[in-house]
């Protein structure tokens, strides 16, 4: 009876391995685009952040991004966001203009 138990719970382990290898079925197809065009300017944080940040840039009218906060934690700099946002405006919403900040 143990090594029945055994074996069903290594083979649940190893379906619940494979299932978390797999790819994200709801990966934009843009993320690369996206990533490529932020890195490309050196800007550092984490790839799932960066992208969070970008499709919340697109989905937020009122400009208030929460990841902010997390991206400075992770090395980004303030003046690195424009830089982001234009990536975000291409990759993910290119009806919205990313807008240089006033000086």
């Amino acid at each position: 009876m143990f090594l029945r138990v055994a074996t069903l719970i290594a083979a649940a382990s190893a379906t619940a391995a494979i299932g978390s290898a797999a790819p994200d079925a709801h990966a934009d197809p843009n993320d690369q685009q996206f990533l490529d065009m932020v890195h490309s300017y050196g800007i550092g944080g984490q790839d799932e952040t960066l992208k969070s940040y970008g499709h919340e840039f697109c989905a937020d009218p009122t400009g208030v991004l929460p990841l902010r906060p997390v991206l400075y934690g992770q090395g980004v700099r303030p003046e690195q966001f424009y830089t982001i946002k234009e990536a975000a405006s291409r990759a993910y919403c290119p009806d919205k203009i990313a807008m240089q900040p006033k000086s």
